[in-house]
Parts: C-alpha cells; sequence; structure tokens
C-alpha cells in the first residue's frame, strides 16, 4: 500500500513523466502540428532562445536543430534553415568546454547566413565572456586554449609582430595555447573586437533578454546618462570597452575600465536575482522589481540564462512576477509579467539536459506563444513547466 500511495503521489506532482515517451513525444508532436496549421499564416515573428552552451559543439547544433535553424546531416550545421526566425544566444558561449573556437565559428557564420535570410542570430555577452575579457581564465580547459592556437598568426599581427605585455603569460605545454588567448580576449584584441558585436541585453518583440537580469538600479544608472533608452547606453559601454577606444592593446600603462553594469553580484551578468540555482518560486520583493522592470521598458518576459536549472531538474522554467494589474486576472507561467530560465546546463561538462525556448508572436491581437522544446522531440505549452522548489526535487 505504501508503494502504491508513493506511486500516485509521484503521478500527482509530475504527471508529465506518467507518459512514457513515445505517447508524450506523440502528444506534443500533434499539438505542433496543430499549432502550426492553426496559425501559421498569423505568425508575426518567432524567437528561439538558447541558454549557456560553454564551448560545446553538440550541445549547440543539438539547440539549434531543435529551434529549426539548421539541418540534422553534419554537412548542414553551417547552413542557416530558420528563414525569418530570430534567434539569441543569452551568454556564456565560452569557458568549460573544448570546442570554444567552433562554436564561436559557428555562431559568426549563421550570424551572416540568417540576415541574408531575414532572419537573425544575437549571441549576448554572459560574464565568462567578460571574465575572458579581463583575463580571467579559471574555467578555461586545455584543450579549448589549444584552440586558440589557430588564430595566434592573426593574433600577433594585430600586436604588430610583437607580443608585448603578454610575454608574461606562460606558453608551456601545461598552458597550450593560453597567451595567444589573453591577447585575443584582450580589449582591442581580435576576439574582443567580435565580442563587442554583442550586446548586453535587447528587446525583442516584447521579450527582454539578458545573461542574469536586468534591475531597477541598472537601469537608473544608465538612465543617469541622459540617454533616452537605457539599455543603449549600456549595450555602448560594453562595446567600447571591448574595442579599447582609445588605447592600443598591447598598452601595459593603461587598463580599460570595465563598465560597472558587467561588474559584481548585482550585475547584469551576474546577479542571480530572479534566477535561483534550483528553480525555485521568487520572493514577493523580488517578483515585483521583475514586473517593475518589465513595466519600464514595455516588456512582456525576460529570458535569462546564467543560473543552471539543476541538472537533473525539469529544465527551462518561469517565475511570475507581480504588478497590480495582474489583481484577479488568475495569471499563471504563461500569462503576466514573467522570468524564463533558460540555463539547462546544457554543456556535457554541466550535465544538463538541452532545450531551447520559442516564442512566437502574432499578427492578430492574441498574446504570444510560449513553449519549450526538448531533446527527446516534445513541444511543452508554457503552463506545463512552472518553477520548482527543494521540496520538489525528491519527487522528480
Amino acid at each position: 500500500m505504501l508503494l502504491g500511495y508513493c506511486f500516485l503521489l509521484l503521478l500527482l506532482v509530475n504527471p508529465l513523466n506518467s507518459f512514457s515517451p513515445s505517447i508524450r513525444q506523440t502528444r506534443f508532436a500533434a499539438t505542433h502540428a496543430a499549432r502550426r496549421d492553426l496559425d501559421a499564416d498569423d505568425v508575426k515573428s518567432r524567437v528561439i532562445a538558447i541558454g549557456d552552451v560553454h564551448g560545446d559543439m553538440a550541445a549547440l547544433t543539438k539547440a539549434l536543430q531543435l529551434g529549426g535553424l539548421i539541418g540534422s546531416g553534419s554537412s548542414d550545421i553551417t547552413t542557416w534553415r530558420g528563414g525569418r526566425t530570430k534567434c539569441v544566444l543569452v551568454g556564456d558561449m565560452l569557458d568549460r568546454g573544448d570546442e570554444e573556437i567552433e562554436v564561436l565559428n559557428l555562431l559568426e557564420a549563421l550570424r551572416r547566413d540568417a540576415r541574408a535570410a531575414g532572419g537573425s542570430v544575437t549571441c549576448l555577452l554572459g560574464n565568462h565572456e567578460v571574465m575572458n575579457a579581463c583575463g580571467d581564465f579559471r574555467y578555461t580547459s586545455p584543450e579549448g586554449n589549444r584552440g586558440f592556437a589557430s588564430i595566434e598568426a592573426e593574433v600577433l599581427q594585430s600586436l604588430s609582430g610583437n607580443w608585448g605585455p603578454f610575454n608574461q603569460i606562460p606558453d608551456a605545454p601545461e598552458y597550450p595555447g593560453l597567451r595567444t588567448r589573453a591577447a585575443a580576449f584582450a580589449p582591442g584584441g581580435p576576439m574582443a573586437r567580435r565580442l563587442s558585436r554583442f550586446p548586453v541585453t535587447a528587446i525583442i518583440h516584447g521579450t527582454l533578454f539578458v545573461h542574469a537580469a536586468v534591475t531597477s538600479k541598472a537601469l537608473a544608472a544608465a538612465t543617469r546618462a541622459n540617454d533616452p533608452l537605457p539599455l543603449r547606453t549600456i549595450n555602448r559601454a560594453a562595446g567600447a570597452w571591448l574595442r579599447n577606444e582609445g588605447q592600443s592593446v598591447s598598452s601595459s600603462s593603461s587598463t580599460p575600465t570595465v563598465p560597472r553594469t558587467l561588474v559584481g553580484p548585482e550585475s547584469l551578468v551576474w546577479s542571480r536575482q530572479f534566477g535561483k540555482p534550483v528553480g525555485m518560486q521568487l520572493p514577493p520583493s523580488d517578483s515585483a522589481e521583475l514586473a517593475a522592470v518589465l513595466t519600464t521598458l514595455g516588456a512582456s518576459r525576460m529570458v535569462i540564462g546564467h543560473t543552471p536549472q539543476a541538472p537533473g531538474g525539469p529544465g527551462i522554467n518561469a517565475v511570475v512576477g507581480s504588478s497590480s494589474n495582474q489583481a484577479g486576472s488568475g495569471s499563471s507561467s504563461s500569462r503576466g509579467q514573467q522570468c524564463w530560465r533558460i540555463d539547462t546546463g546544457m554543456a556535457s561538462s554541466m550535465g544538463g539536459k538541452v532545450e531551447v525556448l520559442e516564442i512566437t508572436s502574432f499578427r492578430s491581437d492574441k498574446g504570444a506563444c510560449v513553449r519549450i522544446l526538448t531533446e527527446d522531440g516534445g513541444i511543452l505549452e508554457a503552463d506545463e513547466r512552472k518553477a520548482w522548489s527543494v521540496s520538489d526535487s525528491v519527487l522528480l
């Protein structure tokens, strides 16, 4: 009887897992087909959001395939098949994994292809991109460093043939490619200049994208710069820093100042205010802050990475901000002002699952459709993946 009770409790708490994979996949596939048939002519935009890939090409290609952005064959992964779809990666393409160069090169190739097709690929800065530009290589792998040896000639040319202060960085067998990496990512270096095209945050069709969090404090600081568009101020400052404007990349006499919006535990790339380590619901103060930020920016939802949603847990999940205009509306994770947390720890070094978030908006007056595309071919409507807590985890 006790075993029967536990089984019944498990079904009630986690009903999705009570379906066999084949039944679940069939149900989701049918839902997807019906949704496409019903709304295809009404679709205004489609956005695919991808979490932290951390130098893992297999995870990245799987995520892009889930979103229908590239083909399934090995020769198809560099060809954009997403049409007018907009793809957003919320930062942390670097560190932990061994294939960082390959990840960055693939995204650059797809960015060019997508633009020609009317779509786009937008990569945001994460804390690990910022760490590399600051010379913090604690999370690199030896194989990942070795990959940068392939661009040594390009990097040395950017330094006018002289390593200068980068001679102090060991390039011994135990640190293969580290010197080249350091010079490439130093503000003004070739890789840093590539990163300078990455915004810190972006709003696309009513959705606010950022690596960790956009807070009222960050907006207030940007507003004091007398720019009516505070996000533009934030992005411009980051780009100028990475381009090392006004300095020489080989100069050791002056270190460019990192923008304050990228430094510290409350910054846009480090904050865990809305992303909790186990995906738990927000306390009232943070819920109110989320709603206030979205209202200020005229956005319906925020999409973040940075904090893995516990390998073995449910993956992508959402929490809802509180606001007076939601009272009595019966809003849930699919309504109102939300924060979607999409770092599933998909890189092999993290042990999580590959999932992507799909946001579709329509020409008609109905709300956006938010869904989770899973690695088993499943499609979850927003209401089917709510935030979970530590107490729930023992039943998952």
